[in-house]
């Protein structure tokens, strides 16, 4: 027989330190991307290895990575002619397409928001991918649109990592400020 009230403490303790120490790891050193050519910046932890391309001509300005497995990029994209949320499905269905091509496999979108009003215009999805290889991904968006600019945050991790790397991504996307 197991003592009930010692195996809940010890749940509460270690999801406390779970949380604790994931905030504090991010919070311990922290690098800031400014993209003067995009016009756009974010904070990141400067563990994570830092990859920019703000001029060139794909969509991929940058790229941040915690290791292989986890990181994130972003995009930048050109909207002339879709309304903010028909964009948004534009590039859901789109991305869903292109990684069940190329890596096979089924995405599950688990949820897909738009803030509140009176807050700044964003949507944030979230999928579980499991590819052709039975790999399974936690995969989350954020996208923000800016006169006929769209900017993505695409980011991903094991799924079995999702509750370690999710607030850190958060944090990620919750410091993205435009630029003039």
């Amino acid at each position: 027989m197991f003592n009930k009230p010692f195996f809940l403490n010890l749940l509460i303790v270690s999801s406390f330190c779970l949380l604790f120490f994931s905030n504090n790891l991010y919070a311990s050193q922290i690098a800031t991307l400014e993209d003067s050519v995009n016009k756009y910046s974010l904070e990141f932890p400067s563990n994570w290895k830092l990859s920019k391309t703000p001029n060139a001509k794909d969509l991929i300005k940058a790229t941040i990575e915690k290791d292989t497995n986890t990181g994130l990029q972003i995009r930048v994209y050109k909207n002339n002619k879709l309304e903010f949320k028909k964009f948004v499905d534009w590039y859901t269905n789109n991305y869903i397409k292109e990684m069940t091509t190329y890596h096979a496999g089924n995405i599950n979108v688990l949820s897909k928001n738009f803030n509140k009003p009176g807050q700044q215009l964003k949507s944030v999805s979230s999928m579980d991918f499991t590819n052709g290889k039975k790999q399974r991904w936690f995969i989350k968006h954020y996208i923000w649109p800016r006169e006929d600019i769209v900017y993505v945050i695409q980011s991903g991790c094991p799924y079995d990592k999702r509750n370690l790397i999710e607030p850190i991504i958060n944090k990620i996307a919750n410091s993205f400020k435009f630029l003039k």
